[in-house]
């Protein structure tokens, strides 16, 4: 007869599990503390543009629904408005909504940390060693930090990792948990219109099944469903939004515009000047990948080259090469480099994980005792005020704002819209408008001014467009308000 357990028998096994979870997994966990440090560090740094655009449309959606036409600035104002990150944006508006500042950016970087956790959980299941995965994790997180920021971008990490998952996975272990990525990719079209990247790399695994399944003659009945689907049924969930078929021309305008390059920094192609640190990675990971006697398949070094390519053609892409990178090299690491056996002490390995943890605790809450006005410090409230101030008292008053304070504006003083010029939704623009403000911006060519024409207050970024500030004052501008991050200027009637 089977003894029933004692009173306070059952939570033994789980302690045990738990710490026996920590023993084996010790070097990952530090790596992944590590990297969340490193993200708090640089927290404040996460707001930007896109983060104030996230606010703008995430306040919207919460109060008005889902919108179809703009009616926020004056360039793009009744054009139809496809906002594809409806859901990311309602996200984060809500998670601002509820703790301010504090949360929403922990809550962000949380995001991206799990999603490099979940990679390199991939790793482990797939017989990648402790070792080998805390240093590849580790490597790609100092890479791939910097593309968090407060953005709908950022919480389809965690959707990457988890689609990347049953995709490695899958080429190991054939199931039918594959499809799985299907309701993933519907969650992620609602969210951010990387979604195309996630539908490339599941289309891939559709080919390499393919390719399989006729280079080894089996019966088409036994691999060309599975290889059909995957291939097809990724795109329709791309357009499995309140939008429809009207994302087709949406996708577009993002994926393919050059003129995003030149006016956002992020859009920029990486190269060995601006990101060093990304080619030293992807030269190792090319190694290890297609070296002789790789354990790798073929999806695997397909996906690795598809995120290598992504992360080429701009800065924000590098992250989908990280995160691959992280599920599907460390046992790749392990073969060319082989662990040893060594001696284990369970109880300092747990003293250890705990004062890590310990030490991340005390980090976020030390972040999460700030103020709003520490977090915002590029956004001075007194330069917001003064814009206000100026356009209550002149009804027929217009503003030119650089993108970066544009949707700032909007969302601390909701009565200025309809009076801004533009935002940072490009895609509402034509080529001909963003070729002019590109003009504007780096204040190329002999008319770039004229962007601005019919546009009394200028609230400019003295970074970028020094210039500018220095033409319009020797025109009799007048400084309403400066400092480092912005200048107000008022033209003369």
């Amino acid at each position: 007869m089977t003894e029933l357990p004692q009173r306070g028998e059952a939570k033994a096994p789980a302690a045990t599990r738990l710490v026996d979870f920590v023993d084996r997994n010790l070097f990952v966990i530090l790596a992944l503390v590590g990297g969340t440090l490193l993200e708090l560090a640089f927290l404040r740094l996460e707001i930007g543009a896109d983060s104030w655009y996230s606010l703008v449309g995430g306040r919207f959606v919460r109060r008005s629904w889902i919108p179809h036409h703009d009616t926020l600035t004056i360039v793009a104002h009744g054009r139809d408005w496809v906002d594809q990150q409806w859901l990311g944006h309602l996200l984060l508006y809500g998670l601002w909504a509820t703790g301010g500042w504090p949360l929403a950016l922990i809550a962000v970087a949380a995001s991206a940390v799990i999603g490099f956790a979940i990679a390199a959980a991939t790793a482990r299941l797939c017989g990648g060693s402790a070792r080998s995965t805390a240093l590849v994790t580790l490597a790609c997180l100092l890479v791939g930090f910097t593309n968090t920021s407060f953005r709908a971008q950022t919480p389809t990490y965690i959707l990457f990792a988890l689609v990347a998952l049953l995709l490695v996975t899958d080429e190991l272990r054939p199931s039918a948990r594959v499809y799985l990525v299907f309701p993933l990719l519907v969650v992620w079209a609602n969210v951010h219109g990387s979604v195309t990247l996630a539908a490339a790399l599941v289309a891939l695994r559709g080919l390499s099944i393919a390719w399989t399944g006729l280079r080894k003659r089996r019966e088409p009945k036994t691999w060309l469903p599975r290889a059909g689907a995957l291939l097809v049924v990724p795109w329709l969930c791309t357009i499995a939004s309140p939008y429809g078929l009207d994302l087709l021309h949406y996708y577009p305008k993002i994926i393919n515009n050059p003129a995003l390059s030149r006016l956002i920094g992020e859009w920029h192609a990486t190269t060995i000047r601006n990101q060093p640190q990304y080619f030293v990675l992807l030269f190792g990971a090319c190694w290890l990948a297609f070296r002789r006697g790789s354990t790798l398949g073929l999806f695997s070094r397909l996906g690795l080259l598809l995120t290598a390519v992504a992360g080429l053609s701009a800065l924000r892409h590098m992250v989908w090469f990280c995160l691959l990178a992280v599920a599907v090299l460390p046992p790749a690491l392990d073969a060319a480099w082989p662990p040893k056996e060594a001696p284990r002490h369970r109880r300092l390995n747990v003293v250890i994980a705990a004062a890590a943890l310990l030490a991340l605790v005390v980090a976020t809450a030390s972040i999460a005792s700030h103020s709003r006005a520490w977090f915002e410090h590029t956004y001075p409230r007194r330069a917001g005020e003064v814009v206000a101030r100026a356009a209550a008292a002149d009804p027929r008053l217009r503003i030119y704002a650089d993108g970066r304070y544009a949707d700032w504006l909007l969302f601390e003083h909701p009565d200025l819209a309809g009076r801004i010029a533009y935002d940072v939704r490009y895609e509402l623009l034509t080529q001909h408008e963003l070729e002019k403000l590109s003009d504007f911006v780096s204040q190329r060519g002999n008319g770039w001014f004229r962007d601005a024409a019919g546009y009394r207050l200028l609230v400019l970024d003295p970074v970028r467009e020094p210039g500018a500030i220095a033409y319009f004052r020797m025109r009799g501008a007048r400084v309403l308000y400066r400092d480092e991050h912005v200048v107000v200027l008022e033209r003369p009637g």
